[in-house]
């Protein structure tokens, strides 16, 4: 017994130095049935009747019913033992997973934890219970070594989550566990799936980790929890020198080359850290893409992630943006009559006649996204498109390509094709937010004017850039 009251202490400490649980809890234990699950409520129903622990407890567990009758007994046992114990009892079952082919054992975690969610949910808990052991943390570590996880994923499994789920038994062994349900004259049910090699997680319990145990001579299932555990501390420490390092404001807030050039080596895990602040993951691969990216000479870049998502670079900075934001321009040209109205991909144009030039050019002063035009100059209709390679706009020093001009205003490549170019005849008059001809410009002896509005219906908005239009 005295095994026993040890095991249960060494689980009090636990609790105590993560803050597992507070007074007045109410926990939710999921319960499978086999020997750590059982382990952990005798445990905590212990350490509560002897005061050690104030909270409320119940039990959940979902029959998944890939087993047969041997699931039908599992559930049963855990509903005699939640009877026993005096303790309310959720019971769930789930009857899709029997019929799936591959990822059986990922579809199964998703279905327990969105059970336990509802249990939650329904019980008013303020923490879900777990029963991993300190080999659930070594076996999860080797398993994602293999599968080739970076630093933070490798730091493994924590004692308490920020969603509210804590794992008590983190720091004992599975070993601790069988010996506490021994010297309690406790039972427990096998789960004959954990000896089907056709698990990757049960070779790496039952083949690899005794193997290395047997060829190290040392207790690597405890080597490698306490690596765990002290990658998490390193993690914690980088996660912190990022913070200070990412610009502040919202999630996805563009990212200034200079953080990655004074990150360093550090760089890749500043992008991690970047990216997952905005709920968007991305592989070693892409990673190295996108520092390819950064650290080109040409200014602008992209690379696509997936999942919607993609990096793109403009001049000092990297954004964040979905890969559907922005819609190419098309290049045949729509006709705008004056008055009239047209669209393209991403805008909508509207010409009308205006009688008092000076008035409208009053009221427009400072205005993005209109223009005035001499109507005697302008004559109609006129045209809207997307840029064309070749096309060339009158400034007041000569005519120049529009290339240039949007390289000049330091528009990114990938919203050069998106946006409006508005024409009459062979002219570019209008390129709106970007640059006007001066060979429409509205004189001293025009009698009437045409007003352009041009309103962007997706993608981008600019503001209208003084350094490149004419406007004024």
């Amino acid at each position: 017994m005295n095994d026993a009251y040890a095991f249960e202490q060494s689980v009090l400490s636990t609790i105590r130095a993560h803050g597992a649980l507070a007074p007045a809890d109410r926990v939710l234990v999921a319960v499978s049935g086999g020997a750590d699950s059982t382990a952990l409520i005798s445990a905590l129903v212990a350490l509560r009747e002897r005061g050690a622990v104030a909270v409320d407890l119940a039990v959940a567990h979902l029959n998944h019913r890939l087993r047969a009758a041997a699931s039908e007994r599992d559930a049963v046992f855990v509903r005699d033992l939640a009877s026993r114990l005096g303790l309310p009892f959720f019971l769930g079952a789930c009857d899709e997973l029997a019929s799936l082919r591959s990822n059986r054992e990922a579809a199964a975690r998703r279905e327990r934890h969105a059970f336990l969610a509802r249990c939650a949910q329904e019980w008013g808990a303020t923490r879900t219970a777990l029963a991993h052991t300190r080999d659930d943390q070594a076996e999860t570590l080797l398993m994602r070594l293999a599968r080739g996880a970076g630093p933070a994923s490798l730091a493994g499994m924590r004692v308490v989550r920020a969603d509210g789920l804590v794992r008590p038994l983190l720091e004992q062994s599975h070993g601790a566990c069988l010996a506490y349900l021994r010297a309690r004259r406790l039972e427990w049910v096998e789960d004959e799936s954990n000896a089907d090699p056709s698990f990757f997680r049960n070779r790496v319990r039952r083949r690899l980790l005794p193997l290395l145990e047997a060829e190290l001579g040392v207790d690597v299932r405890a080597r490698l929890a306490r690596l765990a555990d002290e990658l998490h501390q390193e993690s914690a420490l980088a996660e912190q020198r990022i913070d200070d390092l990412l610009p502040a404001g919202r999630p996805g807030a563009a990212l200034p080359l200079d953080v990655l050039r004074r990150a360093g080596i550090a760089a890749p895990r500043v992008l991690h850290g970047w990216l997952a602040r905005a709920g968007v993951r991305a592989g070693s691969r892409q990673i190295a893409m996108i520092l390819g990216v950064a650290a080109g000479g040409d200014p602008s870049g992209e690379v696509v992630l997936g999942g919607g998502f993609c990096v793109r670079r403009c001049y000092g900075e990297l954004g964040l943006a979905r890969t559907h934001d922005q819609a190419a321009c098309t290049a045949v040209p729509a006709r705008l009559d004056i008055p009239g109205r047209a669209t393209i991909p991403g805008w909508e144009l509207h010409a009308e006649t205006v009688a008092s030039p000076a008035g409208a050019a009053a009221a427009m002063r400072g205005t993005a996204g209109r223009s005035l035009l001499d109507g005697d100059l302008a004559k109609g209709p006129l045209w809207v498109r997307g840029p064309r390679p070749g096309d060339r706009v009158h400034l007041s020093y000569g005519r120049r390509k529009l290339a240039d001009i949007l390289i000049d205003a330091k528009i990114p490549r990938h919203e050069r094709t998106t946006l409006a170019v508005i024409g009459c005849g062979r002219d570019v008059l209008w390129v709106p937010g970007v640059v006007r001809s001066v060979i429409a410009d509205p004189g001293g002896a025009t009698r009437g004017c045409v007003m352009l509005r041009a309103e962007r219906t997706s993608g981008v908005e600019r503001r209208e850039s003084s350094a490149v239009d004419d406007d004024e």
